[in-house]
């Protein structure tokens, strides 16, 4: 491929990503302004666990939370502590925008921010076999330069 023609691929990938990005966080002001909250929730926290469930390397560290933590959250500048005696597990994000590629901060609605609750959930789940609760601290989106989750096994 030329260089020309690699600069056109590139424009043309770049049009399609805001192009996306516009045309989801129109999709999610819809949602915001027609389902009630407690259904909004649930619908973006289902989409965050179907994200999860995309992600394979979760499966290798069944039991193994340290090594997720050692192996894939570092690689993602991502810090996790685990406090076994307590139940918690605290994850911090790197100083950065939202991670999704369809969110623009600056249009996206806040209330994505549930889509990684269900990520959250999903992955320590599968992970440790059991449920946990997610509650999130920080967000990119609502104002921090980072996100932070606290998640709690219940």
């Amino acid at each position: 491929m030329s260089t020309d023609e690699e600069k056109r691929e590139i424009e043309r990938l770049k049009w399609r990503l805001d192009f996306a990005q516009k045309r989801f966080a129109r999709f999610i002001e819809i949602l915001e302004s027609t389902l009630d909250e407690s259904t909004l929730r649930d619908v973006i926290e289902r989409l965050g666990r179907e994200c999860s469930k995309t992600v394979t390397a979760i499966q290798e560290y069944k039991d193994n939370p340290e090594g997720f933590f050692a192996g894939v959250l570092k690689g993602w500048g991502e810090e996790a502590e685990f406090d076994r005696e307590g139940g918690v597990i605290r994850i911090v994000t790197s100083e950065r925008e939202c991670v999704c590629p369809l969110v623009n901060s600056q249009l996206t609605p806040e209330c994505i921010c549930d889509c990684s609750l269900g990520w959250q959930k999903q992955t320590y789940e599968t992970m440790l076999g059991r449920p946990v609760a997610v509650e999130l601290k920080e967000s990119a989106l609502r104002g921090s330069k980072r996100c932070v989750f606290e998640v709690r096994l219940t």
